[in-house]
């Protein structure tokens, strides 16, 4: 045994060093589960947030999968999340030939790290009617992240530009 040859005010004092070592580790725990509480707390106000939003909301993977949509984009789309969350958006006829082209590219500006602007483009319901939405990416999830998130902002305007006009 190690301790053997120490003497007792040694030990003591190592003692009181394991004791003071162990009440640090206590404290660091105790700290830990608080962060690990408010990270709960935090990420359960995001979902509702986001959830809650009073925009579309609807993240999109590098590949063009719909990852997420919130109950806004149900509710302006006419589209349940069942019927299009893990499809790809590109492919499901929510938008014109010409607003896709336009997709592409500024997904791949965005995958070179170049801004994009919000884009107007005319979005295709469930129901078949065509609506004209404010297209726009967070800076959020690029450059290491496989998600692209998006917002859809509904407004109303003259039909101006055709079915399926895609502006800038």
């Amino acid at each position: 045994m190690k301790d053997q040859g120490k003497t007792k005010e040694q030990l003591i004092s190592e003692l009181a060093d394991l004791r003071q070592r162990v009440a640090e580790l206590g404290a660091a725990d105790t700290e830990r589960k608080r962060a690990e509480e408010a990270l709960r707390e935090s990420e359960e106000r995001y979902r509702t947030l986001r959830e809650e939003a009073p925009i579309s909301l609807c993240n999109v993977d590098l590949n063009g999968k719909i990852t997420y949509v919130n109950k806004r984009f149900e509710e302006v789309s006419g589209y349940s999340r069942e019927e299009v969350v893990g499809k790809n958006g590109l492919k499901l006829g929510m938008f014109s030939d010409e607003t896709l082209n336009l997709l592409v590219e500024r997904i791949r500006s965005r995958l070179k790290g170049e801004p994009t602007r919000v884009l107007e483009v005319q979005f295709k319901c469930k129901d078949a009617r065509w609506i004209w939405v404010n297209r726009g990416q967070s800076n959020q999830g690029v450059g290491g992240s496989s998600r692209l998130p998006t917002f859809f902002q509904r407004y109303h305007r003259a039909q101006a530009g055709g079915r399926g006009a895609a502006r800038e």
